[in-house]
C-alpha cells in the first residue's frame, strides 16, 4: 500500500467516514492476493454494517455505538500501521548493497574512541562508485534506520545531521583553506562574509552559532561529507590543509552534552587518470589523524546477489531473483555502483508501487 492511499484512508477516518474509509480499506486488499488479510478486513467491514443497522433498529445506545464505532476505526489503524510495518520499502536501502570493508573499518574507528568528539575519514577512488552513496551508508547505520525494514515503527538510535559540500580549492595554499571554511559555514547555514576574518573561526563558532545544531546532544552527531574532484586535488595543498583543518580548525574543547563530529573528505579521482589515482593513494597515510577507508571500488554480482536475498520481499521466487541478476545486471561479475543503485531504486519503486 503506498503513502497516499494510506493517507487518504486516514483522512476518512479523521473525518468521521468509517464506512468509506472502510471500502477504500477492502478494495485494496482486494488486490493484495493475501487471504488472511482479506478474511480480517470483511470482518471489520461486517461488523460496522451490524453497528450501523442495530442503529436503525434503536436497540444500541449513543454511547454504545459510540464506544464500538471507535474501537472499529482504530483495528482499522492497527491494520494500516500493521501494512505499512511489513511491507513497504524505503528508497534508502539502496546504498546497503556492499560496502562492508568500509562500514567495518569505520565502526572499528568509532568503537575504538568512543570519547572523541571529532573524528577525519578518507573516502576515495573512482568518481562512478558513489562517494556520496557510501556517506548516506554511513548515516544511515547511525542513525539505526537501516533495519526499518524490519519494522518502519523502529525508533531511531540517535539523531544525526548530515551535511554534504561539494568545495572548489585554489591556490595559494591560504586562499584554499578559505573556501573549505566558506564552503562549511555556509553549509551549516552562517554567512561567512559576516563572521570577519574565517581562517581564525574555529569549529566551536559553528556550534554556538549554527541554527542546525540547536536541538542535539550528546548522543548524537554531526556528519559532514566534503566532495574534493580532480580540478580541487593539489598534491601539496590538500593534505597540508586537511592537516590545517584537523590540528588547528578542529582543536576546540567540547563540552558532554555536545554532538560527535564527523568529518569525510570524499576524493575522487576519473577511472583512467592513473597518475591522480595514485597521488590520492600515496598520500591517504602522510596523516595519522585521519582515517583512510578502504578504496571505492566495483560491486560484485554475490553482493547484489546478497542484496536481493536481504530484501527478498522485493521477488520472494529466488528463480525470479536470479532472471533480475541476468536481465539487470548481464550476469557480469562485477558493476559499478552508481548503476547498481540506480537498478536497485528502480526495483525499490517498483515493488512500492505494486503493493498499491
Amino acid at each position: 500500500m503506498t503513502q497516499a492511499q494510506q493517507d487518504k484512508i486516514r483522512k476518512k477516518l479523521a473525518e468521521g467516514e468509517l464506512e468509506e474509509a472502510l471500502s477504500e480499506w477492502v478494495q485494496w486488499v482486494n488486490t493484495a492476493n493475501d487471504a488472511e488479510l482479506l478474511k480480517t478486513a470483511i470482518a471489520l467491514q461486517s461488523r460496522y454494517s451490524k453497528l450501523e443497522s442495530n442503529k436503525v433498529k434503536g436497540i444500541i445506545s449513543q454511547d454504545n455505538f459510540n464506544l464500538e464505532f471507535n474501537q472499529i476505526v482504530d483495528g482499522l489503524l492497527d491494520l494500516l500501521n500493521n501494512q505499512s510495518q511489513s511491507n513497504l520499502l524505503h528508497m534508502h536501502h539502496s546504498y546497503t548493497c556492499d560496502r562492508s570493508p568500509q562500514t567495518q573499518a569505520f565502526n572499528a574507528q568509532i568503537q575504538a574512541f568512543p570519547d572523541r568528539k571529532v573524528q577525519f575519514f578518507y573516502l576515495y577512488g573512482g568518481d562512478l562508485h558513489l562517494h556520496t552513496g557510501m556517506f548516506r551508508r554511513i548515516v544511515l547505520d547511525l542513525e539505526g534506520r537501516s533495519l526499518d525494514y524490519l519494522n518502519s515503527s523502529l525508533a531511531d538510535a540517535c539523531k544525526v545531521r548530515a551535511i554534504e559540500i561539494t568545495f572548489e580549492g585554489y591556490e595559494p595554499l591560504e586562499d584554499y583553506k578559505t573556501e573549505l571554511l566558506k564552503g562549511i559555514f555556509a553549509a551549516f547555514a552562517l554567512q561567512p562574509n559576516q563572521l570577519g576574518p574565517i581562517l581564525n573561526r574555529r569549529l566551536t563558532d559553528i556550534l554556538q552559532a549554527s541554527p542546525l545544531l540547536r536541538d542535539l546532544s550528546g548522543s548524537d552527531y554531526v556528519c559532514v561529507y566534503i566532495n574534493i574532484d580532480k580540478y580541487s586535488w593539489f598534491s601539496d595543498h590538500t593534505p597540508e590543509a586537511a592537516r590545517w583543518f584537523m590540528e588547528e580548525f578542529c582543536n576546540c574543547v567540547f563540552q558532554p552534552g555536545q554532538p560527535r563530529f564527523m568529518f569525510f573528505f570524499s576524493v575522487e579521482f576519473e577511472e583512467e587518470d592513473n597518475t591522480l589515482a595514485q597521488d590520492v593513494r600515496d598520500k591517504m597515510d602522510d596523516n595519522p589523524n585521519i582515517q583512510a577507508l578502504p578504496e571505492l571500488n566495483k560491486v560484485a554480482l554475490s553482493d547484489i546477489d546478497r542484496w536481493l536475498g536481504k530484501y527478498k520481499k522485493i521477488e520472494p521466487d529466488p528463480r525470479e531473483r536470479k532472471k533480475i541478476l541476468q536481465e539487470r545486471f548481464n550476469g557480469a561479475p562485477e558493476h559499478y555502483m552508481i548503476d547498481v543503485q540506480e537498478t536497485l531504486q528502480e526495483l525499490i519503486k517498483t515493488y512500492n508501487d505494486r503493493l498499491g
